[in-house]
């Protein structure tokens, strides 16, 4: 520890639920709602949506089916809910984001979270001079 420097708090990381990906359980910086009404981050959902589109085309093909035939978006479905959706709507959720700036600002931690990563707690330090 530096002089003039101690540990005045030890804190458990937390990052709360409604701010984490369905997929990836990573903090959301740019989530949207797709018709079922459940909120991923973009990239997730539209990597899932794009490995569900390859995953189609390989069972046309698979199958002999035209593959000019346009993909059906029943074809579609929400990872949690399963629910079918339309991949083409994915509503901006203007409400967690805001929150989601807010909750970076004050744990910077948060944006380089990685759930895979066992984070149990984490030591905050100040330069409060020592009494």
């Amino acid at each position: 520890m530096l002089k003039n420097e101690k540990c005045h708090q030890l804190k458990e990381l937390y990052l709360p639920r409604e701010l984490e990906c369905p997929i990836s359980r990573c903090l959301m910086t740019d989530p949207v709602t797709i018709t079922s009404g459940v909120t991923y981050e973009r990239i997730q959902i539209m990597q899932n949506f794009d490995l569900r589109k390859e995953h189609i085309e390989k069972v046309q093909k698979a199958n002999d089916s035209d593959p000019d035939e346009p993909i059906n978006n029943r074809s579609y479905v929400c990872p949690l809910s399963m629910q079918v959706v339309d991949p083409q709507v994915l509503i901006p959720n203007r409400r967690l984001k805001a929150w989601s700036t807010t909750f970076i600002n004050e744990n910077p931690w948060a944006y380089e979270y990685e759930p895979s990563k066992s984070y149990k707690k984490i030591l905050l330090w100040s330069s409060q001079d020592e009494e």
